[in-house]
C-alpha cells in the first residue's frame, strides 16, 4: 500500500491506495502544534476506523507540498517506512 499526504495550510489529505486505486481517503486540520505522537494517534485512529492496518511495515509513504517534520514522526511511530520517499512539490 501506497499512503500519499498532502500538507495544505489549512488542510491535510491523507489518501491509501493499492495499485492505482484509492482505497480510502482522510481529510484532517493542519495543525504546525501538533506533536509527533499526536499526530500517531490521530492517524492510528483514523486507519482503525476504517479497519485499515498500514502499521505492519507493508505501506510506504510519498509527501506532497510541505510535510513537516511532526507528521514523518508520528508515521515512523506507527511502523510506516519513510525509506525511498519522495517528497514532491507542487
Amino acid at each position: 500500500m501506497l499512503l500519499v499526504i498532502d500538507v495544505g495550510n489549512t488542510n491535510t489529505v491523507l489518501g491509501l491506495y493499492e495499485g492505482e486505486t484509492l482505497m480510502d481517503h482522510w481529510r484532517v486540520a493542519t495543525d504546525r502544534n501538533r506533536t509527533s505522537d499526536e499526530y500517531a494517534v490521530m492517524m492510528r485512529q483514523l486507519f482503525e476506523l476504517r479497519g485499515r492496518n498500514i502499521g505492519d511495515g507493508r505501506c510506504t509513504c510519498r509527501f506532497c507540498a510541505s510535510c513537516n517534520d511532526c507528521i514523518k514522526g508520528g508515521l515512523l511511530v506507527l511502523g510506516i517506512s519513510l525509506n525511498g520517499f519522495n517528497q514532491v512539490r507542487d
